[in-house]
């Protein structure tokens, strides 16, 4: 109970007392209820929160991304979902976010359909909506009367920042939606085998609060009665103590940063590492079969006598291949 309080602070702010949440935004003041449940980190949250939605309020319809982490569709239809449906969310021929044909497909999606949501680092494309694209999302799930349930398995990760990381869930409830959020502290807390987690309801009345919270307990008991204790007990004490809680976001800003270093790193030593090679080719020194993988894919030697084209890398990248040259690479550099 302790560590679920704490964990529902941490997803909509530290500062907000234990029933009212208040928060600001273009001057305007709302009310709204959270409270939290304990449970078996995210994957446990989203069978509580999934099984809670089809048997008490009888939903059916559940959206997820595509692409998605796999277990989202085993967990839903699991818990009684017949209804698996998916939105686009990421495009391979632009290579980037499809946020047209997410808002295409959520608006056509039935009322009272649950529409899973990631709330950062969405898993595995790494790309977020913007918050101009959280509103206009908002805003289609607000007409369609769509419900939403965030997972949150990286705050703090995605940004360093674990307000910024939070923003989406905050806006939604700014907006005056009653949703769900699964949150999971394996990767933050580093407590993975651990499994410590906390299922965050937010409602508009609180009388909905006691028979919810009574409802989701016995979900809990008849699936696997109580969650462990020990790293439960880590997080609350953590979220409780100011100097600790100050220390432990610390850390979260190092390992988000250092993430990013990394991938600025590889980035500019692939840049250096092409341009320092001049005229038509670049050396390489590998001879396996990933080089004569990627010749046969084409017809054409693209990578011979320890070099390869570098007019034939536009093609290579322009024909969805470029794992194949990033691993030759990759191997050849180091």
């Amino acid at each position: 109970m302790k560590m679920a309080s704490h964990g529902s602070s941490l997803l909509f702010g530290r500062w907000r007392s234990k029933w009212q949440l208040m928060r600001h935004f273009s001057m305007n003041i709302f009310p709204c209820l959270a409270f939290g449940v304990q449970v078996l980190s995210g994957t446990g949250g989203l069978r509580v929160g999934a099984e809670f939605l089809q048997e008490h309020l009888k939903y059916n319809t559940f959206y997820y991304s595509n692409p998605t982490w796999e277990n989202h569709h085993l967990v839903f239809v699991k818990s009684g979902f017949s209804q698996p449906r998916v939105y686009r969310y990421w495009d391979p021929k632009r290579r980037a976010f499809d946020f047209e044909g997410m808002v295409e497909d959520l608006s056509g999606a039935p009322e009272n359909s649950v529409i899973l949501l990631h709330a950062c680092a969405h898993n595995p494309t790494g790309i977020d909506p913007t918050r101009e694209q959280w509103e206009k999302i908002a805003d289609v799930m607000e007409q369609r009367k769509l419900f939403p349930f965030f997972d949150s398995a990286y705050q703090g990760f995605a940004s360093g920042d674990l307000d910024r990381d939070a923003w989406a869930v905050r806006y939604f409830v700014q907006r005056g939606f009653e949703l769900v959020c699964s949150q999971s502290y394996a990767k933050n807390f580093g407590l993975y085998n651990e499994r410590v987690g906390n299922l965050a309801v937010v409602v508009s009345d609180q009388r909905l609060v006691a028979p919810i919270r009574s409802q989701l307990t016995w979900v809990v008991r008849g699936m696997y009665s109580n969650p462990p204790a020990h790293g439960a007990r880590v997080v609350a004490n953590v979220l409780a103590d100011e100097k600790l809680f100050n220390q432990w976001r610390e850390h979260i800003k190092l390992m988000s940063s250092r993430v990013i270093e990394m991938r600025e790193a590889l980035r500019a030593e692939l840049i250096n590492y092409l341009i320092l090679n001049i005229v038509l080719y670049i050396y390489h020194c590998r001879r396996d079969s990933r080089v004569q993988f990627c010749n046969d894919i084409f017809d054409d030697n693209i990578f011979i006598n320890y070099r390869y084209k570098i007019y034939s890398v536009f093609f290579f990248f322009k024909n969805k291949c470029n794992y194949y040259f990033v691993e030759i690479i990759y191997y050849n550099y180091i």
